[in-house]
């Protein structure tokens, strides 16, 4: 090379010479005369980074250039880009008519280069040394590289997680590069994924960079709203870019149900539940409650989005009545919340738990005269039964076929028991002292007069048929008469003496049988 070229800017070009590869990466570096833009989208790599030491990611690198002639002959056709430095010299340019349309001699031309990444990448037109002495040292090469790209649009919010209230203050952020500047910008958005469009308002921006627009939502609901950004560019050239579906709801929330219902009765110990038709903003519905009289000790669980249990450690006060009210400061969970349009109240009165039990009894039905029996009852209280029942108090009684009742031993108790709960109690141990027929009842009664025992209230009762038979005959002992215990000893006594002379008679043989010996 027969210039040395002391410019920063003229090493940037002499660098990407003969190595910048076509590529169709959105970023670009522009050519700017006036209002003629042309745009380049050569990528290249291959240089030295420590050119570019004193550069960040995002930073713009302007070269100044001026079409000269290449000599005093020239044509529209061999055009010289003189490039700014302490040493005159050109690029030459032998490219058609048309490429260069618009720019004269004497124009002066700006080329920007972006840093794109910290190893000093940047984009250029694609150019290769030259080797004839009369031209400048490079040259374009790629005619189809001159070409204009549109601007690039990249939706920043919203992104597809949004739940937004209509007719409330939110922020479209967007970002627009390049293309050439100034832009011009419309919003729009649509509710059927695209099939059309509302325009919301222009948002002209001079520069590429990111900006956000404050919109108004409006009044609807609607999951598959999308938000457009349409950047249109001083070469005309139009770039988009559309969101991911999101929602915006209008609708304010309203209860459809309650426990207690509206003029029911409660038992003393019941939660409260109230049911919405959407989701809700926990924090805001369980400010918005309140209950007069006023009860202490609530705690919220939330069963669903839209379906919460408001459980207090006082118990209601009997035949009290309580009035509760959500008021209008309750809001769905969109963002900021739609408010309810108006409080809303219904009201109860506490009574004691109901039971409903099924009591099933176990007793003898046939037994034996002065044995030892158990009769043992089970209780149930129905899944369906309101809350805790009252205390159940169990009597046993037994009669003969024509004597009266009467009481065995001492009463039983059982605690007031929760829905779906079973108890099991048992007899004193007891005896029948009559054959024949007799009876065993059980009596049940309840503390809350509201309890139920399938049909009935209040109690139950029920009376039982035992067979009492006799004891078997021949198990009795009977005494042993003296004339037998005297022959018995009489036998005894002959056995005895009878052993006795044998045992001598032996001890004399055996004496006779050692003499003989001597």
């Amino acid at each position: 090379m027969k210039h040395k070229l002391l410019s920063l800017y003229v090493l940037i070009l002499i660098m990407c010479s003969g190595f910048c590869d076509v590529s169709a990466n959105d970023k670009e570096a522009t050519v700017k005369s006036g209002e003629y833009v042309i745009t380049f989208q050569e990528f290249a790599d291959d240089y030295e980074k420590d050119h570019f030491i004193t550069y960040n990611d995002g930073d713009v690198v302007y070269i100044r250039d001026i079409i000269s002639d290449k000599n005093t002959s020239i044509s529209r056709y061999d055009v010289y880009v003189k490039f700014e430095s302490n040493e005159t010299w050109a690029f030459y340019s032998n490219i058609m008519l048309g490429v260069w349309e618009g720019f004269e001699i004497g124009h002066e031309v700006v080329i920007t280069l972006h840093v794109v990444e910290k190893d000093g990448k940047e984009y250029c037109e694609e150019i290769e040394p030259t080797t004839m002495d009369d031209t400048p040292p490079y040259r374009i090469t790629n005619r189809g590289a001159v070409s204009h790209a549109p601007p690039v649009v990249t939706i920043i919010s919203p992104n597809g997680d949004e739940d937004w209230s209509g007719n409330s203050n939110h922020t479209i952020i967007y970002n627009a590069s390049g293309g050439a500047a100034p832009y011009t910008v419309k919003l729009y958005y649509t509710t059927d994924n695209g099939a059309s469009f509302t325009f919301v308002d222009y948002h002209n921006q001079t520069m590429k960079g990111t900006y956000s627009y404050p919109w108004t939502t409006p009044l609807i609901t609607n999951e598959t709203v999308k938000i457009m950004v349409n950047v249109t560019d001083n070469a005309s050239e139009t770039g988009f870019d559309t969101s991911e579906n999101f929602t915006i709801d209008s609708t304010p929330p309203e209860i459809t149900g309650t426990s207690p219902a509206n003029n029911s009765s409660a038992p003393l110990g019941s939660a409260i539940m109230i049911m919405f038709d959407e989701p809700v903003d926990n924090a805001s519905v369980e400010s918005a409650f309140s209950i007069t009289p006023h009860v202490n000790g609530w705690r919220w669980e939330w069963i669903s989005e839209n379906n919460v249990m408001g459980i207090h450690d006082e118990a209601f006060e009997h035949n009290k009545h309580y009035i509760c009210t959500v008021n209008t400061s309750a809001k769905d969970d969109s963002d900021p919340g739609n408010s309810m349009v108006s409080n809303y109240s219904w009201s109860f009165t506490a009574q004691p738990g109901i039971g409903d039990f099924n009591v099933t009894v176990d007793y003898p039905k046939d037994v034996e005269i002065n044995k030892e029996y158990q009769v043992v009852v089970k209780i149930k209280n129905s899944e369906y039964a309101e809350n805790r029942s009252g205390f159940l108090l169990i009597t046993f009684y037994k009669k003969s076929e024509n004597g009266t009742f009467t009481q065995i031993g001492e009463a039983q108790l059982v605690g007031g028991m929760l829905s779906g709960e079973n108890a099991t109690v048992y007899s004193p141990i007891f005896s029948f002292e009559e054959t024949g027929n007799n009876y065993v009842k059980i009596n049940v009664t309840s503390t809350n007069p509201l309890d139920r025992f399938g049909n009935e209230t209040q109690y139950y009762e029920a009376t039982y048929t035992v067979n009492v038979y006799p004891a078997p005959a021949g198990d009795e002992e009977k005494p042993i008469p003296w004339e037998q215990l005297e022959n018995i000893r009489m036998l005894v006594i002959v056995i005895m003496v009878f052993l006795i002379i044998i045992f001598g008679y032996l001890l004399h043989l055996h004496r006779l049988h050692k003499q003989k010996k001597l």
